[in-house]
């Protein structure tokens, strides 16, 4: 499994991240598209979309040229040196020495990518001809509305998550998108040997996925399969902003259903930054983006929408046409931390007004919220009280996180995900101070440091050695292999790791027998 660059890099959004992984020549690829370039200029920060649009008709500026641009103002430094090292990242800035740097301290000189600047020139002069359009009054009769297609499409994306979490969430085996199989691959769940009917989890009694223990193998017949565990990157995944789920998974199916190179790659990341920021209402016919990549296109749509990112359907007017219908949850595919283009909603801002979590001074929570996928999340480290049907209490205490420890959570994670998912109610009455009771936080913390305090280690102790000369050399040798855990030299006692019991028991013998 290939490690997802970091999202601080390339412009700051999941999708540069993704950029930032295809080989020169897919990346070209992708800029042969004006509307591809328009997002990937949106997805940019300010000074770095403000770098790109000077130098597109030039097609090169000098190194000294583009300092300059920020010289004049206070505190930029920073902000500039990212700029340039986003344009680089992402392929759209080439940074070539003069001369060849054949003379010593040479400057440099930046050009443009041919690609990227004819169509940005071609943006700038006539605009870009959208494939998105409003669908038509009979596409639209058969379409749900805006407030049934946003409930369809969370409780889509919100059944993944809580097949993660071993809830009842969807189990798609087969298909598009092999959650499953992806999930597995991602490090968020690992299978083990043994079969049931329940997912194991820790604590839990062994068990596998789905209804029963009856499933469909390679060859076609149905046997027992082995049962799933969420590891504890799992749940920290879970408590993840949402965009940042949206692209693991994303980036994960696009790796192996399309691959990082070629036509199929490139039509793949072009169709996500077009979904992107595509306006809501709007449609496309996915045999417009045939051109070289269609069948990918269809793949990822597919895919897409089975997580809920988009709605499929097929116009009566046209048998045989799919089109699709870009949700609101489309929006997290070009969110992230420091988009240019604004972040994408958070998990309690796309399930409607009202909904947050707010946590009081004495760790008592209140999550307003209908969805299961929530309040699955808060048990993880919270203590339920009671639920009414928009309403989760519980209670922040040592026991809930500590299991939360133990399970791979920690406690940034927990105070960043209270903090990200708090009720607009709380922004406005904490104004200017955290949302979040520091007196809460630093709890959490401690709780944390205290947990991590102590470890469990399966050991074996030994005791009554027959001399002080056996003793020595028993504790001689369990030293050599690193496994001493305690020692009382006085009363002739020892603590070894328990994988090391064998060994000693071994060494004892021998010892005795030279003695």
């Amino acid at each position: 499994m290939e490690a997802m660059e970091s999202p601080s890099r390339g412009g700051g959004t999941f999708i540069s991240s993704h950029l930032l992984r295809l080989p020169t020549e897919t990346r070209t690829k992708v800029f042969a598209s004006a509307a591809s370039c328009q997002a990937v200029l949106r997805i940019l920060s300010p000074i770095a979309r403000h770098y790109c649009l000077r130098a597109c008709f030039s097609g090169e500026v000098d190194e000294d040229v583009v300092a300059n641009w920020s010289a004049s103002r206070k505190n930029q430094g920073n902000n500039h040196r990212r700029a340039v090292e986003s344009l680089l990242d992402l392929g759209v800035w080439k940074k070539v020495l003069k001369d060849g740097g054949k003379q010593a301290n040479n400057k440099a000189t930046y050009k443009v990518n041919e690609r990227f600047a004819e169509k940005l020139r071609l943006i700038l002069q006539s605009g870009v001809r959208s494939v998105w359009s409003e669908p038509t009054e009979v596409a639209r009769r058969m379409l749900p509305d805006a407030e049934e297609l946003r409930r369809l499409s969370q409780r889509r994306w919100d059944s993944v998550l809580l097949f993660l979490a071993g809830g009842d969430g969807q189990n798609t085996g087969s298909g598009p998108l092999n959650l499953e199989e992806v999930l597995t691959r991602l490090g968020l769940l690992e299978r083990t040997s043994s079969v049931g009917s329940k997912r194991k989890r820790d604590g839990d009694e062994e068990g596998g996925v789905g209804d029963g223990t009856d499933t469909e193998s390679e060859g076609g017949a149905a046997g027992p399969r082995p049962a799933l565990r969420t590891t504890p990157e799992g749940y920290q995944f879970l408590l993840r902003p949402a965009e940042e789920q949206v692209w693991r998974i994303v980036g994960e199916f696009l790796s192996v259903q399309c691959g990082l190179d070629g036509e199929s790659g490139a039509a793949a990341v072009s169709f996500l930054l077009q979904l992107g920021f595509c306006e809501e209402g709007k449609v496309c016919k996915l045999s417009v983006l045939s051109g070289g990549g269609g069948d990918a296109i269809a793949r990822v749509a597919r895919a897409l929408a089975t997580l809920g990112l988009v709605y499929p359907f097929e116009s009566p007017e046209s048998p045989g046409e799919f089109w699709v219908l870009p949700t609101h949850l489309s929006k997290l595919l070009c969110g992230g931390p420091g988009t240019g283009g604004g972040q994408g909603p958070a998990p309690f801002s796309v399930l409607g007004e009202g909904e947050g979590i707010i946590v009081e001074t004495n760790y008592r929570v209140y999550a307003y919220t209908k969805s299961p996928l929530r309040r699955a999340v808060l048990e993880l480290f919270c203590l339920q009280e009671y639920v009414l049907p928009n309403l989760f209490v519980g209670r922040l205490a040592r026991e809930s996180c500590s299991a939360a420890f133990e399970a791979g959570i920690s406690a940034e994670l927990i105070v960043d995900y209270l903090n990200r998912n708090a009720h607009p109610q709380v922004h406005v009455v904490r104004s200017g101070a955290p949302v979040l009771p520091e007196t809460v936080a630093d709890g959490v913390r401690l709780w944390e440091v205290e947990a991590r305090r102590l470890s469990m280690s399966e050991c074996a102790m030994y005791d009554k050695f027959e001399s002080r000369s056996l003793f020595l050399e028993s504790l001689g040798h369990a030293k050599d292999h690193g496994k001493v855990l305690w020692v009382d030299e006085a009363e002739m006692k020892m603590v070894v790791q328990l994988d090391h019991h064998n060994s000693m028991k071994a060494f004892i013998k021998e010892a005795k027998m030279k003695l």
